[in-house]
């Protein structure tokens, strides 16, 4: 770039060698010339002045922003660690990213909490944490129970705009034993009823069964008599066991779930209840299964006496029903799984639930028939759910009523999520 004397001396060389014509043409070319110049440059200055100024702006925008965000980051945090609930965030490897205070506090054993803190739990595989801590019982259903005693609902969600899981566990320990204690509480102020009642329904088979003893000692029966008369006493017995059997789980409401119960063996029992029922009534009855169940691992824990026997009892209500309104009675019971759970439900051709009863069916003593007890269906309501199920009702668009159980399906350790 030339200097002020540079350009002096360019000026005088130029000027010595033009002649004064174009000398002054020169002149005044470099005079608009050195205008433009310091106008472009004036402009560029202005320019330079209103970026900077934008620029310092944006800058203090921007911090500002930042600087809210960071705000709205600690009081989530804050939030995330005050939640009763445990929130734990995985990677797209299955590796804990980030977990809350009640999330460490449900996950680590009491010999350690003193020692360790949360990010002791941040970078280990979930599966290990679940192996580390979960202990999976016979009665979980869809819960699960960890090794310190405590008892979890847990929800998973995908993270949106990363790979990863988020994880939310709630602490149902308090809440379940409140339920059974109101359960218990309820079952003990039936007791009364349910003495007089379970002494009516044990009387009429016991004075059978005594009387059929009482004829079977005597010396001048036939073989053939003697084997009818045995028979009759061994199903009066078996009436009284039976009873028997659902008053003590209706007392308890729970039963031992010790079974593991394959789909393809439920349905065999079933076929074994539809052919005692066909022989108790000339009717129709249908197994239809919606799903293909052909995996073995579809299971559920119960115990498959008092659930079949549940089911039964449901199946010949339905046919007691619609054999009040037709000569044809149609017993339909269908299978199918959703949502990890198994459904099976009973429907009949019949008059459908009074809206009057719909409320009051399930309750204990309560019968719309005039020889009932009152215990069918609230027995039937007990032994679901002590099978950590549900039982639900409703009357059919097309006429007839439908009782659907809902039963957890087994979830293996592994399949825990």
């Amino acid at each position: 770039m030339l200097g002020v004397e540079d350009m002096s001396s360019l000026v005088t060389s130029v000027a010595q060698a033009l002649p004064k014509e174009n000398l002054r043409q020169a002149f005044e070319l470099f005079n608009e010339m050195s205008q433009q110049l310091s106008s472009s440059y004036a402009n560029l200055e202005s320019q330079v002045q209103l970026l900077s100024g934008e620029l310092a702006e944006v800058s203090a925008a921007r911090i500002k922003e930042l600087k809210e965000k960071e705000r709205l980051a600690d009081r989530l945090h804050s939030l995330l660690q005050l939640l009763p609930g445990g929130v734990v965030v995985l990677d797209g490897n299955g590796r804990v990213q980030e977990c809350n205070l009640a999330a460490y506090t449900f996950l680590s054993p009491e010999s350690d909490k003193k020692s360790a803190s949360q990010k002791d739990i941040v970078g280990q595989p979930w599966r290990q944490i679940i192996k580390k801590n979960f202990f999976p019982k016979e009665d979980d259903g869809h819960e699960v129970s960890l090794k310190n005693g405590l008892r979890l609902s847990i929800q998973t969600s995908s993270l949106e705009n990363e790979p990863g899981q988020i994880i939310l566990m709630t602490d149902q320990t308090q809440t379940r034993m409140l339920q059974d204690k109101l359960a218990r509480h309820e079952r003990l102020m039936a007791m009364g009823n349910m003495v007089a009642s379970l002494a009516h329904q044990v009387r009429t088979p016991l004075s059978g069964a005594t009387l059929y003893a009482q004829h079977l000692a005597s010396a001048d029966l036939d073989a053939d008599t003697r084997k009818n008369f045995s028979s009759k006493l061994r199903r009066q017995l078996k009436n009284i066991e039976a009873q028997v059997r659902d008053m003590l789980i209706f007392a308890r409401g729970s039963a031992p779930l010790n079974q593991l119960l394959s789909i393809p063996q439920l349905l065999e029992l079933l076929q074994e209840s539809k052919q005692i029922l066909q022989n108790q009534f000339p009717s129709k009855i249908d197994i239809i299964c919606e799903n293909q169940f052909s995996k073995q691992s579809l299971e559920i824990q119960c115990h498959s006496e008092s659930l079949i026997g549940a089911i039964q009892n449901l199946m010949t209500n339905g046919l007691e029903a619609a054999e009040e309104v037709t000569q044809n009675p149609k017993l339909k019971i269908r299978l199918s799984v959703e949502a990890n759970e198994l459904n099976i439900s009973v429907s009949d051709n019949g008059p459908g639930i009074k809206p009057q009863a719909k409320q009051k069916l399930t309750e204990a003593f309560f019968s719309t028939k005039s020889n009932g007890t009152g215990l069918g269906l609230p027995v039937v309501k007990a032994v679901i759910r002590a099978h950590h199920g549900q039982l639900g009702f409703y009357n059919q668009a097309q006429g007839g009523a439908i009782f659907v159980i809902s039963l957890p399906l087994k979830i293996h350790q592994g399949d825990v999520l």
